[in-house]
């Protein structure tokens, strides 16, 4: 994502078009409704090409010089691209470019719906039915695409704040000793007050790729919906996407989920870790926008 998004924004910077190859376009077409014919070219047309410059970048390092005007002919990014300020102008068009697949938001608004359903009736950690123009009857599970999905969510009592919790794989000794760190369960509940203070009526829809360790934490908060399960990796994303606000911790995975989603994002200031390799290769003044919110744990 990060990638296309690069190739996106300096395609559209300089006024130029740009070819996906194929199995990239596939990958990224399963889950969204990426439309770039106004940009592509074909690949007959790329195969003609000579005189491409490769460039590499593996992490998050701005290149002021690719933003100079007539500083691209032909060029091919290789490596991950995870600079924001490549693409940061075309906010609004690269969330259209993302906007999920239907058959994928018509399999989690039942799930969601559901759960804020079942908080709306008179319960001691809930909202009064008398509290809201929104009786039972009036919530339609199903949907039509990703807008309806948000229109739907936006007209119920909740403020809804996606967190993605990212453990598994940035516990290994190798990810640790490079720069990776696991958020802690201290910054999480820092940054669940800020929102709890500032909003009402807040639910938290928790994603990770440790739900069962998620589901022992916040066994007894009423306030946290957690995903099931069965979601896919494309669902928890969808999922995240269609909440007001972000928690953000480690991972491009929680990035997105908050640069699509926009509203008040909250990232860990301590991520990466202070001084490591993964600091030097993705400092976080070039991976993290402006609008995000730094948080200490």
């Amino acid at each position: 994502m990060f990638k296309f998004a690069s190739a996106y924004g300096l395609a559209r910077f300089h006024r130029c078009r740009f070819y996906l190859d194929e199995p990239y376009m596939k990958i990224l077409n399963a889950t969204f409704t990426i439309n770039i014919t106004f940009l592509n070219i074909l690949k007959s047309e790329y195969l003609t090409l000579s005189g491409i410059g490769y460039r590499d970048n593996t992490a998050c390092h701005y290149s002021q010089k690719l933003m100079l005007p007539n500083s691209i002919r032909y060029l091919e990014l290789t490596g991950y691209w995870q600079a924001y300020r490549y693409f940061i102008n075309y906010t609004d068009e690269l969330r259209q470019q993302f906007t999920f697949r239907p058959n994928i938001i018509q399999t989690i608004a039942p799930f969601i719906l559901q759960e804020l359903k079942g908080r709306i009736l008179c319960q001691p950690t809930c909202i009064h039915q008398n509290q809201s123009n929104i009786t039972l009857g009036n919530i339609e599970t199903t949907v039509k695409d990703q807008l309806d999905l948000k229109n739907k969510l936006r007209e119920l009592p909740f403020t809804l704040v996606g967190i993605h919790w990212r453990r598994g794989d940035m516990m290994r000794p190798n990810k640790q000793a490079y720069g990776h760190t696991v958020s802690s369960f201290t910054y999480l509940q820092k940054a669940m007050n800020y929102f709890l203070e500032k909003y009402t009526n807040v639910i938290f829809i928790v994603t990770s790729d440790e739900k069962n360790y998620c589901k022992n934490i916040f066994s007894n908060n009423s306030k946290v919906i957690i995903t099931p399960d069965k979601f896919t990796g494309e669902q928890d994303l969808a999922m995240l996407t269609v909440c007001q606000h972000t928690i953000v911790t480690s991972g491009t995975f929680g990035w997105f989920a908050a640069y699509l989603a926009g509203g008040d994002i909250l990232y860990d200031k301590l991520s990466p870790a202070k001084n490591s390799g993964l600091e030097r290769d993705c400092p976080p003044s070039q991976y993290y926008p402006p609008e995000f919110i730094p948080m200490r744990r």
